[in-house]
């Protein structure tokens, strides 16, 4: 990402004519599909349902890998579908002014922002990628979670009761998942810009910062944290 962002020709040739918006409903789609994908989700759900909480989950960007991971999640606990895709939605809202500084560079290299919009913030259709994906192949976000991911009646049932139980001690009133955007991110395609096209710097996996507690409760106890 860091490479395109540091040459809009490029960019544009990648990103152009709706490319972006399919490249990023593919990625939704193999999010369910890929077996790398189910085994990472599945070890992950695992940690929140038996391990110590609260956890951190976080991406490069924190919209795409992460969204899908509290989507599901969120849909699994019993969260509606339209509460869900509400929130996934706030994303924009609260992201995409993060990268604003970004995108000032990148029209000052002679690039459309409307070719980053897409990548960097989110839309309706590819969260509707990924369930529909999920509910084609398995029928229920519940059985996506037991065949798709292979966690068994146990393990399911920990981690229900784990994202909606209101009645145990020390876990009540407190989020189990924290949802990271970041800031590290941010800075490394900023610093892309900056340099020359011939070294553009790559965007950050992951970011080492810890975050401060900023928090918007979002439903059953995850919360989203901008650091």
């Amino acid at each position: 990402m860091g490479d395109l962002v540091a040459d809009p020709v490029q960019a544009a040739l990648g990103f152009a004519g709706g490319k972006g918006e399919q490249f990023l409903l593919e990625t939704y789609r193999d999010l369910v599909t890929l077996s790398s994908a189910q085994r990472s989700y599945r070890r992950m759900y695992l940690d929140i349902a038996s391990g110590d909480v609260p956890a951190l989950i976080h991406c490069t960007t924190g919209k795409d890998r992460t969204g899908w991971a509290a989507a599901a999640l969120l849909m699994f606990a019993g969260a509606s579908e339209e509460d869900v895709f509400d929130d996934y939605m706030l994303t924009n809202e609260s992201l995409l002014p993060e990268f604003e500084e970004m995108f000032v560079q990148f029209e000052k290299l002679g690039g459309d922002r409307s070719l980053l919009v897409p990548l960097l913030g989110v839309e309706r259709k590819y969260l509707e990628a990924a369930v529909d994906e999920a509910l084609r192949r398995y029928g229920t976000i519940d059985e996506y979670f037991a065949s798709g991911l292979g966690l068994d009646d146990d393990s399911l049932q920990t981690l229900r009761t784990r994202m909606i139980d209101n009645e145990t001690p020390g876990l009540s009133n407190r989020p189990v998942v924290y949802c990271v955007r970041p800031e590290r991110t941010r800075r490394s395609m900023q610093a892309a810009i900056a340099r020359p096209i011939a070294t553009p710097t790559r965007s950050a996996h992951q970011s080492q910062n810890e975050p401060d507690r900023r928090t918007a409760t979002v439903a059953c106890r995850i919360s989203v944290t901008m650091p």
